[in-house]
């Protein structure tokens, strides 16, 4: 009897134990069978669960109304269609944080979210930290700073819920007409990619984020964007062997998560004519699968760029990327999932997919998931997103590697760093698109240390008469920084300057020989202007390398870097002049700025020393003034070290009986006031010298 009683307690404790606990994440629990966790998740999917875990879509980090139909299509992606995860491009860092967490907590397969965080979550994301592009870890040479660059990416991408950073760019930029690679590669060997990228993979994926290498084959040997149309590279296969596959290899082979494929041609290797990377079993299944013997997450590029629509259909394109290898689509346009589950398993239906392929892909997909701990646990810490991320520690890092990526491969005058006074000083920033003269770190920084310079911010629409303006200020003996930003742009097609400014360069460049000019950009872009003395590198055009390049002019730091890439006839891969750091000028012109005026505030007399009681005598003196009739009214300020202490009116305008009265914003004219301040600073500079008692009748002092 007691036994039944004890076993009933048991059960009525155990029945008041599970109604009691309420749960918000309703997600299948795995914890406790964590080794066979991909096994068992695959056998309750569906067949349209299987393939949602293929695409994975796209969206910025925006507040979205719970009732709105964005939200619902949200809603119904992830939790009918069981879609792969969420690529973000914008927003703040606590929104992410909210929405990746609100996400995967509807989940029932874990979510992975992704970003294009080449230089850092910050360029992106607002409230996170912007690193250098690759190239400047390149120009460093330090693998040990590419490495703390990839763990630090990924620990404040997962503070926020991001675990897909889609970098490194292994791409070798050996293309200098290349318009959308460019300094997104660590540079144009594949020894130095090697090392770069891989140090860049150890460190992002010791914070339990997954890197990916990009983008397969290679895209840096290309002169188009395959944003716009599709690039062809005409290498064969021994010739890619030698360059472009090697740093896909070490990065393979060194345990890479996930790889992404690139939208270009290949004829040499793909024989089928047009047919991208992309869609290509002989290059994915081939050379990738094969060949390279890599097992993890093959992602598409993004399915909406030109050299895929621009070329085959939708649903043409989603069938042959899985036939070609690839395990997950990047939904980036505004297809919905519910068309491309459809869309493939009209392909299964027909025979040219089978869902055992579809199945390899997901076992892929769940084994990556699993790597990553996200079977364990998929949700971040708002705490640790608060405490930790942007960090004072981060961000130094972030302007110490742009220091040491700074490069000088040319200065025939030996200017830099700079050690002597000009006549005077003009910086100049010039853009290759519209920038609507908005601020800039680099014009700013620079005028912190010689606040006499005159600063210009030109672009396309600047007029041949304000280049003509600037030119005629300029002599032999003006200091002239020009700061060129030629930057890459997804769909712009080119990197490059406009004629108009090429000709500005190069008139700058006649007129002094003091001329300065740092790429903020493209490094390339000295193709446009040969002729220039002095030439400085910061490979990229973040706030911390705008700083970076500034300090480096003034001697602020060593300069180290050493160039990545070559410049056909310019510039050696290699070359590099070091300077040393040095102590910075008390002033860098001849003549001093003069002094500006001093705006006023209004404020409280205590602040500006002077006791209430003085104001209180100024006043009477006012006031006797008009009842002696010596004026009929008056308006005084009282002003001290910027300060405005006190400001008063009295009596009228004039001596008449109904003249109007004088008040605080009354102003006389010109003849009105200069008998008075005339007057009262002549005998204020008396008084000071001991020429002049105050109680002196007027009388005696001018006589009639």
């Amino acid at each position: 009897m007691q036994k039944k009683l004890i076993l009933v307690s048991s059960l009525i404790l155990l029945i008041f134990l599970s109604t009691c606990t309420t749960t918000k994440d309703l997600t299948p629990d795995y914890s406790r069978q964590n080794d066979n966790w991909i096994d068992q998740h695959m056998q309750t999917l569906t067949l349209n669960e299987k393939i949602g875990q293929m695409i994975l879509m796209a969206r910025r980090a925006a507040f979205l109304n719970k009732n709105s139909d964005q939200w619902k299509t949200i809603q119904h992606d992830i939790k009918d269609n069981n879609v792969f995860g969420y690529h973000f491009w914008g927003g703040d860092a606590l929104t992410l944080y909210h929405y990746t967490k609100k996400m995967q907590k509807m989940a029932k397969t874990p979510l992975i979210f992704t970003a294009d965080f080449e230089r850092g979550a910050g360029f992106l994301i607002e409230g996170a930290t912007t690193f250098p592009f690759n190239m400047a870890f390149g120009a460093a040479r330090d693998t040990q700073l590419a490495y703390q660059f990839g763990k630090y990416s990924a620990l404040e991408s997962r503070l926020m819920g991001i675990n897909q950073i889609f970098n490194p760019v292994v791409d070798i930029n050996n293309n200098p007409a290349n318009p959308i690679i460019n300094i997104r590669s660590f540079g144009e060997t594949p020894e130095l990619v090697n090392k770069m990228a891989s140090a860049y993979m150890r460190g992002c994926q010791s914070e339990n984020v997954s890197s990916c290498a990009k983008h397969f084959p290679g895209h840096g040997n290309t002169a188009s964007d395959s944003h716009l149309s599709l690039p062809v590279i005409y290498s064969s296969k021994s010739e890619l062997e030698k360059m472009e596959l090697r740093p896909f290899k070490k990065l393979i082979d060194e345990g890479v998560y996930s790889v992404m494929s690139a939208h270009i041609s290949l004829p040499n290797i793909q024989k089928e004519p047009g047919l991208p990377a992309t869609l290509s079993p002989k290059i994915l299944n081939g050379l990738l699968r094969s060949d390279l013997n890599f097992e993890g997450v093959v992602y598409t590029d993004a399915m909406e760029m030109g050299g895929i629509v621009n070329n085959f259909t939708r649903e043409y394109s989603y069938v042959q990327a899985i036939k070609a290898g690839c395990d997950v689509l990047i939904n980036s346009g505004n297809r919905s999932s519910d068309s491309i589950i459809t869309a493939i398993k009209t392909a299964i239906d027909k025979g040219r997919l089978s869902e055992a392929r579809i199945d390899s892909s997901v076992k892929r997909i769940l084994t990556l998931k699993k790597k990553l701990g996200l079977h364990r646990s998929r949700y971040s810490d708002q705490e640790k997103l608060e405490n930790q991320l942007a960090s004072e520690e981060i961000k130094k890092f972030a302007q110490e590697a742009a220091e040491k990526g700074i490069t000088l491969p040319l200065d025939k005058n030996q200017i830099l760093p700079l050690d002597r006074k000009y006549k005077d000083a003009y910086v100049i920033s010039i853009y290759d698109n519209d920038h609507n003269n908005r601020w800039n770190a680099f014009n700013q920084t620079i005028l912190a240390r010689i606040p006499g310079a005159k600063q210009y911010l030109l672009d396309p629409e600047t007029s041949q008469k304000q280049y003509a303006s600037i030119l005629e200020n300029i002599s032999d003996s003006s200091l002239v920084i020009a700061g060129v930003f030629a930057r890459y742009q997804a769909f712009k097609g080119r990197i490059e300057l406009f004629n108009r400014q090429i000709d500005f360069i190069k008139q700058l460049s006649e007129e002094s020989s003091n001329l300065i000019t740092v790429s903020l950009g493209n490094p390339y872009i000295i193709q446009q202007f040969p002729g220039i003395d002095t030439y400085l590198c910061s490979f990229g055009w973040e706030p911390v390398q705008q700083r970076a390049a500034v300090r480096a002019i003034f001697g602020e730091f060593p300069i180290q870097g050493k160039m990545p890439i070559t410049i056909p006839g310019l510039i050696q891969f290699g070359d590099g002049i070091q300077t040393k750091k040095q102590e910075p000028l008390d002033s860098y012109l001849t003549r001093e700025k003069p002094e500006e005026l001093q705006s006023l505030k209004r404020g409280f007399p205590y602040e500006a020393g002077v006791a209430s009681d003085t104001l209180d005598l100024l006043d009477s003196i006012l006031v006797a003034g008009v009842q002696d009739s010596a004026f009929p009214g008056a308006t005084f300020l009282a002003a001290k070290d910027g300060i405005i202490l006190h400001q008063k009116a009295v009596g009228n305008f004039t001596y008449q009986e109904n003249a109007k009265n004088v008040n605080p914003g009354t102003i006389y004219d010109l003849a009105s006031v200069t008998k008075v301040v005339a007057t009262t600073s002549a005998a204020m500079l008396l008084y000071e010298r001991g020429q002049l008692e105050l109680d002196t009748p007027v009388y005696k002092i001018i006589p009639e």
